[in-house]
């Protein structure tokens, strides 16, 4: 498989899972979605909207724009408004990343961190810190959605193959 070729596949992943999650989140009362946890962002709006405003800067940066300011936590109060926002960012990312080629994906891009500081770093590796990023957090959304007792789909990579190649049901 050609790189460009799995980072297709990767990102058809990482929207699977972000689906995922956000179903689950959907189940949660307003309370429970801004209750105090102690992973990670500390309750599962802070964490989707910080997932959302990660996909959402990166995609910036990987355009050439390297915004200094995340999208505010309080624009987006509730499981709709959260996805409706991350679906035009993830439509964008998508035709970003379907349009790589090999060598656009060694390509080194420059940008400017939340802190300023200067950076840069090959495409691929971005790419693939944007997805790992997401593991990571869907993790510990995991881990409340447990903590609330919401039912949730298994959102492992493994689990996504499974399923798209018709060995397991969903």
């Amino acid at each position: 498989m050609l790189l460009p070729d799995y980072f297709k596949k990767l990102y058809d992943y990482n929207l699977w899972a972000n689906s995922r999650v956000l179903n689950a989140a959907e189940a949660l009362s307003q309370e429970q979605l801004f209750q105090e946890l102690s992973e990670s962002w500390g309750s599962v709006h802070h964490t989707l909207v910080h997932m959302m405003n990660a996909e959402w800067i990166w995609l910036q940066r990987w355009l050439g724009h390297s915004p200094r300011e995340w999208l505010p936590f309080d624009d987006f109060p509730n499981v709709a408004a959260i996805r409706g926002h991350w679906v035009g960012i993830t439509s964008e990312q998508m035709s970003f990343v379907k349009g790589q080629t090999p060598g656009s994906l060694q390509q080194v891009l420059n940008y400017t961190n939340s802190r300023g500081q200067a950076c840069q770093a090959p495409l691929w590796l971005l790419l693939g810190h944007l997805v790992n990023h997401g593991t990571h957090h869907r993790g510990e959304l995991t881990a409340m959605y447990a903590m609330l007792d919401i039912p949730h789909k298994e959102n492992d990579y493994y689990y996504y193959y499974l399923i798209q190649d018709g060995q397991m049901e969903d």
